[in-house]
């Protein structure tokens, strides 16, 4: 049996390095905006002062986000309790966007700008890239696996 039919007999989702490469993308573009451009990334939300009094958030923020994507990604490749993990990083991304809704898109004196809908467009689609990942952890590509592949 050729390599394509042993994937559709075994179920396997064809889709995890598409999904896997669109949430490396978004983290990596994350830290570089946390770490490198930090007024660039709080300047659509017009915060009196800039982001003088948010830099410690950041700093922990960009500390979870790194952390949180090791722990994903050492998770899958070894298959190490991936079901669980990639669950538990679902919630806790969903919570941090419900709480970014409540604490910092909330409070914006204007409009949101199109910038900041942008954003929680991406948000939205790498929830979406977690979520089909826990739900589909039994169909993910068999041992040794990378990342991306």
């Amino acid at each position: 049996m050729n390599s394509g039919a042993q994937d559709k007999a075994l179920g396997v989702d064809k889709n995890f390095k598409f999904r896997n490469a669109y949430l490396l993308f978004v983290v990596a573009v994350s830290l570089l905006l946390l770490y490198f451009l930090r007024e660039e990334a709080f300047q659509a939300f017009n915060f009196p002062g800039g982001s003088g009094p948010m830099r410690p958030m950041l700093m922990y923020r960009l500390t979870f986000i790194m952390g949180t994507t090791c722990i994903y990604i050492f998770s899958y490749t070894r298959d190490w309790h991936f079901e669980k993990i990639a669950l538990i990083t679902f919630a806790m991304v969903l919570s941090h966007l419900a709480f970014d809704l409540i604490n910092i898109y909330s409070f914006n004196d204007v409009h949101i700008p199109a910038k900041v809908m942008v954003a929680i467009l991406i948000r939205l689609g790498f929830l979406y890239c977690l979520l089909l990942n826990a739900l589909r952890c039994d169909r993910s590509p068999a041992m040794p696996r990378h990342f991306l592949t």
